[in-house]
């Protein structure tokens, strides 16, 4: 506790060592203006960089979901990347509870220190197939040591007005 120590203790502890080589590993520290940034540490093994840890606009991780595990976005939903590889594109795998003609939106956006905010890139406007594992890829050419945000867009439902399975979560893809 920094409030209780001394000042020349805090500054020569190991957490605060920790934090300074890797702040993203520190809940608190990825809080920022109100969003939870989430940010994977491992080392890239391949020349894919999987995204499956997500931050705001996801409900929590499912492991029975579609049979493999997966989270249902709240309608708008977004991942913070920090891309560690160059890649060429963005693979989204997803459940649709929607018919193949209803909207779905993917929107990449980058940091930009001036503005101190995200600035969009580039959208994509994608349907999947109504309760069926779907993918679509978008191509975009990703910077290694950048921040992104992807954020996905749909409509939602509640799953008790379809089914009176008694779920009254509003959700989207």
């Amino acid at each position: 506790n920094i409030d209780s120590m001394p000042v020349g203790e805090a500054l020569g502890s190991g957490k605060r060592s920790a934090v300074r080589k890797d702040a993203m590993t520190e809940k608190v520290c990825r809080r920022c203006k109100g969003n939870v940034f989430v940010f994977e540490t491992a080392p890239v093994l391949s020349i894919v960089q999987e995204v499956d840890r997500f931050g705001r606009g996801f409900w929590e991780f499912e492991s029975g979901l579609s049979g493999s595990g997966g989270r249902w976005t709240m309608g708008r939903a977004w991942a913070y990347v920090y891309t560690r590889i160059a890649a060429r594109s963005l693979m989204l795998s997803f459940l649709s509870p929607f018919e193949e003609a209803v909207p779905l939106g993917l929107t990449v956006s980058a940091y930009d220190e001036g503005m101190d905010d995200f600035r969009i890139l580039k959208a994509f406007a994608f349907g999947g197939r109504k309760g069926a594992r779907s993918k679509f890829e978008a191509a975009f050419d990703f910077v290694p040591g950048r921040l992104y945000r992807i954020q996905i867009d749909s409509p939602v439902f509640v799953p008790d007005e379809a089914s009176h399975s008694g779920a009254t979560r509003r959700l989207g893809i």
